[in-house]
């Protein structure tokens, strides 16, 4: 089951948008990464929200202790990962307080909307939403390193 998810998940992987092959080509321009990192971060900053909402609404105890690790991993402390992404948007010459105002591109905010409508909808659809996300993040995350 799960090997049949990630297929038909592949083909919807974040690497294969446009913006990310131009990101891994070199050829997306300073200003173009900064409207990203401008943009991006209202998703980053929801993203333990979401975890909540479906936390919430998990009935089983085990699962919701996974949940919690990861709510915890996403917020707390230093190194928490809204601070971790204001600090990439630093290092590309976008101030702290940029990100802080409100999403300017449509579809930054219907990104928004819709996890805070999918997560709140059940607990079966939240996770599905999460899984589909979380398990590119490694690859995403390491290609937008190198």
């Amino acid at each position: 089951f799960v090997q049949s998810l990630n297929n038909q998940l592949d083909s919807l992987h974040l690497l294969k948008h446009p913006f990310y092959e131009s990101w891994n080509e070199g050829s997306l321009s300073l200003q173009a990464l900064q409207t990203y990192a401008k943009e991006y971060y209202h998703h980053v900053a929801a993203f333990p929200r979401y975890i909540s909402g479906i936390h919430s609404l998990c009935p089983n105890l085990k699962m919701r202790q996974v949940l919690l690790g990861n709510l915890i991993e996403e917020e707390q402390g230093d190194e928490n990962h809204p601070e971790l992404w204001q600090r990439f948007a630093e290092g590309l010459g976008v101030a702290r307080s940029q990100l802080l105002e409100d999403a300017q591109v449509k579809e930054t905010r219907e990104l928004v909307d819709g996890y805070f409508d999918i997560v709140r909808s059940g607990f079966v659809e939240g996770l599905g939403a999460l899984y589909a996300y979380e398990r590119q993040t490694p690859e995403v995350s390491k290609s937008k390193i190198e």
